[in-house]
Parts: C-alpha cells; structure tokens; sequence
C-alpha cells in the first residue's frame, strides 16, 4: 500500500472520528434542551392553570355576595337599584361558574357543578322574592329568604366552596412538587449529559491524537528530508501552535504527504475551536440552571403569596359577612332589652337580669367592631405630630386602671423630637391596646407585687427614624407562638379575654404609616415591642 493511500486512511478515520464527536455531541444537545424547551415549560404552565381556577372561585364568593345582599336589600327597601345590581350581577356569576366547570378537573367539575345546582336553586327563590316585592307582597319575600330551603341550599352552596378551597391546599403543593420533579430531573439529565459529552469528547480527541502521531512516526522512520520538516512542524503543532507553515512544495508523495498535513492542522483547529464552542454552551447551560433554580424559588414565593392572599381575602370577606349578619338581631335585642327595662319596677327580680343582657349585648357589639375594623381598613388621616401626644393619650383612660391592678408605669419620652407624619387616633389605638396586653400578661403571673411597664421613645441612631419601646414584666410568649403573633384571630388567652385582632390591627396601622414593629420575649421573663416610625 502506498504512502499516499495509508495517509488518505488515515485522515479519513480522523475525518470519521469528528463526525461521530460531532453527531454524538449534536444528540446529546438535543437531550438536554428538550426538558428545557417542553418539560418544565408545562409545569410552569400547570401552576399557571391552577391559580386560575382559584382566581374564578374568588369571583364565585364575591358575586354570590352581592346577589344575596341586592336580593334582601331589595326586600327590605323596595329601592329598584338593588333589582337592577342583582339582574346585571347574576349572569355574570352564572357564566364563572360554568368556565370554572368547564375547565376543572373530575374533583373540580363536582365541587362547581354542586355549587352551579345550588346556585339555580337560590336564583329561582331570590327571583321569586323580588317578584313579591314588585307585587307589594314583601312579606312573602321575606318568607323565602328566611325559609329553611333557602338556607339549605346556601350551606350546601358554602360547602362545595368551602371543599373546593380545602382541596386547592393539596393541589397547589401536588403542582409544586410535580414542577420541582420536574426542575430537578431536568437538572440531573442535564448534568449526565454534559458530563458523558466531556468524557466521549476527550475520548475521541485522544484517539484522534493518537493517530496523528502515528502518521507523524511513520512519516518520520520511511523519509527523510522533507519528512523531518514535517516532523519538526508535527513537533510545534504539539505544542498547541496550529498556525506553524509547512514549507513542502513537491508535487510527488511527499508533497501530498504536507498537503495532508496541512488539512490535518487546519481540522485540528476547527476540533479545538468546536470544544471552546461546547465549553461555552456548557458554561452556558450551567447559568441556564441557576437561572431555573431561581425560577423554581420565584414560583415557590408567588405561591406562598397567592395562597396567604387568598386566606386573607376570604377572611375579610368572613369577617364582614358575621359583622353585617350579627349586627342587625343584636341592635334587636339590645332595643327589647332597654324598653323592657323602662316597664320593669326598680325591685322586679327580673331587673338584673335584663340589665346583663344589656351588658353583653354590648361586648358583643365591641367584638363585631373589632371585627369590622380587621375586615376593613380604616381612614387614614395623617397630620404633623410628636410621637409623645399620643402616647401620653393613651394613659388618659387607662392610668387609674393600671393602678387598680398594681401595675407601675416607668416614662422615659425623649425631649424636642423631630415630627412624624401620622394619624394620632390610630397610634393612640395602637399604644392602648399594647398596654392593654402588658397588663393581662402582668394580671397571668398573679403576683403580689403586681409589674412594670417601661415605654421609651428616642431618636434613631440615623436619626431619621423615631423608636418606640414597650417593655412588660408579663408572662411573656412561647418561642413557637411568637412568629404567630401578629396573625389575625391568634391569641394566647383565654377564650373570655380576646379574640386575637389587636396585635394584627396594631401591625395594619403601623404598616400604614410605613413603619415597622418588633417583638422579643422569653417566658416567664416579660415582653418587648419595638416600633420604629420615620421622621419628617
């Protein structure tokens, strides 16, 4: 076999080794960006379907509001814009329900299409109502909207919600884990085949290698001469300088011999060059990976958000619901009870009694008041104050109290404060109800030398800021409660000594003046609020 024929071999194994590289790395590249370009593309997806499907059982809750409210609001004051809100409202809820059905899954389809039946139900009795009305027939239509199949099926329209939200906790962290699987496998596929491309690339570029030299050994040991140019050109390109000149200009064996040699270095760069371009893409794709990771934490945060959203928005609209439906019969008994009182002689047993209904109608109207204020947010009406004012307020009513329950007051307020921009009624509400709490926790302990309450208020170190400090020798608070404290209906009382909003409105109104509040405390050893609030 000639030399030229063993050299075209040669160059043609090579010539079929890059090939292979290059198609087993092409393959390779396809693998790993299909879970990237598809996989996780529809999780992402997934999560996106599933908060719509919340979004739509939001409407569902806040039109059947406002169709119950119009309905009854009609009846009692026969006002024709309480007609035309429950007529523009109730295809709109009819149509939600029916895409919520529609693009739910089999569990879904059932919550909605119980709530679609009870909704019918409702619509036809509400519609029988205002028929009454318009017919001057109110107490009829108070008659069916008071009546026991109306309720019935408002529970059983409540209860397919309330399934409906249950079931959406699961399915939110159902989605999240598929997606996260989802990441994950992509990641771990990813990392194989970048690893295994490495390894059969370098495997490749060391047989290819191999053979050069061998081609280069055998050129060396049959010709002279020019062959030794060759070798000492072989030598440099062993080196890594590709671009040495090969100064053969023959036209026999020997000069084909240099031209293939040639093409050899000139494929050798474009090797080298093509592995830059992989180490590239691997850096790449590393980066890519990272960027999912922090897609993936983005999504988790999103979800947190949309679900603690969701809690509050419902229990807004809980909250002002109870209010509203409370409110009406306890404003009744309250009257009965005060006209009975009027007939009653001064010395009727019954006397006392009444009055304690009187007493705690209302503490119950105190407690729907609370609850409105949770429910709502309340007038924000921000003027220039010192912080002192209403500090000093908030003792005005509570001073003698304090002393009845052997509490000692310590005041160190700083003197000549810059001014806030604040609402002082709302700061005042805030202040009282921390004191308050200072005093139940102080009364818990049972002590007979009765507690402190220390409140401070200074000027930042950055003085761009005003810090308020109360500090309590109460009972103090647990350390798995404490991350709980400011959550609205929370408590550590007894089921007689609150219903756990004060801390979360305290939180809303400092919030609104764009401040922030602290809390440290230690059982047994007292508790530390600390708000901080900007100065003008």
């Amino acid at each position: 076999m000639k030399i030229s024929q063993k050299l075209i071999l040669g160059f043609v194994g090579i010539a079929l080794m890059v090939g292979v590289v290059g198609y087993i790395s092409l393959n390779q590249l396809n693998k790993i960006a299909k879970p990237l370009s598809k996989d996780i593309p529809e999780s992402i997806k997934a999560l996106t379907d599933t908060s719509h499907l919340d979004s739509l059982a939001q409407f569902i809750r806040y039109y059947d509001e406002i169709l119950t409210q119009s309905a009854r609001n009609y009846t009692f004051t026969q006002d024709k814009k309480w007609e035309k809100r429950y007529r523009d409202v109730e295809p709109k809820l009819d149509k939600i329900i029916k895409e919520a059905i529609e693009i739910g899954d089999e569990k879904d389809k059932s919550f909605f299409s119980s709530v679609d039946k009870a909704n019918l139900a409702l619509v036809e009795m509400e519609y029988k109502s205002i028929e009454f009305v318009d017919n001057r027939q109110a107490e009829q239509a108070v008659k069916i909207l008071e009546s026991n199949e109306y309720w019935s099926q408002k529970k059983i329209y409540e209860k397919g919600l309330r399934d409906y939200v249950s079931r959406r906790g699961s399915k939110y962290d159902e989605a999240l884990s598929a997606s996260t699987k989802t990441i994950d496998l992509a990641t771990r596929q990813a990392q194989i085949l970048i690893k295994t491309s490495t390894q059969l690339i370098l495997v490749f570029a060391t047989a290819i290698l191999i053979l050069a030299v061998g081609i280069g050994l055998f050129i060396s040991h049959f010709i002279s001469g020019s062959i030794a140019k060759l070798t000492g050109v072989a030598a440099e390109i062993g080196k890594g300088e590709l671009d040495t000149k090969i100064d053969i200009k023959s036209k026999d064996e020997i000069g084909q011999l240099a031209r293939a040699f040639k093409q050899m270095t000139e494929d050798l760069k474009n090797i080298t060059a093509s592995r830059d371009e992989l180490n590239e893409e691997i850096i790449r794709r590393k980066n890519m990976q990272e960027a999912l990771k922090d897609t993936y934490q983005k999504l988790k945060e999103t979800q947190e958000q949309l679900i603690q959203s969701d809690k509050m928005a419902a229990m807004g609209q809980l909250a002002a619901g109870i209010s509203h439906e409370l409110n009406q019969p306890l404003t009744g008994i309250k009257g009965f009870a005060q006209v009975a009182l009027t007939d009653l002689d001064k010395k009727s047993p019954l006397k006392k009694d009444i009055e304690r209904i009187v007493e705690q109608a209302d503490r119950m109207a105190k407690i729907i008041q609370h609850v409105r204020l949770f429910a709502r947010k309340s007038d924000f009406k921000p003027t220039e104050l010192n912080i002192n004012k209403p500090i000093e307020d908030s003792f005005i009513l509570l001073t003698q109290q304090l002393k009845t329950h052997n509490i000692r007051i310590n005041k160190s307020l700083g003197k000549n404060l810059p001014m806030i921009e604040g609402d002082s009624n709302q700061l005042e509400q805030v202040f009282i109800n921390l004191i308050t709490n200072a005093r139940d926790a102080i009364d818990s302990l049972k002590s007979p030398d009765g507690g402190e309450i220390t409140i401070q208020s200074a000027l930042s170190k950055d003085k761009k800021h005003i810090e308020v400090i109360f500090k309590d020798t109460g009972c103090g608070v647990s350390k798995e409660n404490l991350n709980s404290l400011f959550n609205p209906f929370f408590t550590t009382k007894s089921p007689d000594g609150g219903i756990g909003l004060g801390l979360s409105i305290v939180y809303r109104i400092i919030e609104s003046h764009k401040g922030s509040i602290e809390v440290d405390s230690e059982e047994s050893r007292g508790t530390i609020f600390k708000i901080t609030l900007p100065v003008i």
